[in-house]
């Protein structure tokens, strides 16, 4: 997935298809993008946001999973 700012689309992001871990498994590389964000979920701390993208095109920003969930972390310096 590459995201681009809404003001200077010469600044992109790119996150990798890298996929996710679960129990000790690589899951959906090359298919599926789920990357941490730095935002727990107030209503249940056991989970934490995530950037979600899937190769049919489905987007999630507002996604929670479990946080011992194995997701790539994507730093981003200001």
């Amino acid at each position: 997935m590459i995201c681009t700012d809404k003001i200077d689309s010469s600044k992109v992001l790119f996150f990798p298809a890298a996929g996710d871990c679960w129990k000790g498994e690589l899951n959906a590389p090359g298919e599926t993008c789920l990357y941490w964000s730095s935002s727990l979920n107030t209503s249940d701390v056991t989970t934490s946001f995530d950037l979600m993208y899937e190769n049919n095109g489905e987007k999630s920003y507002d996604n929670y999973h479990f946080r011992y969930n194995g997701f790539p972390i994507r730093p981003i310096l200001n």
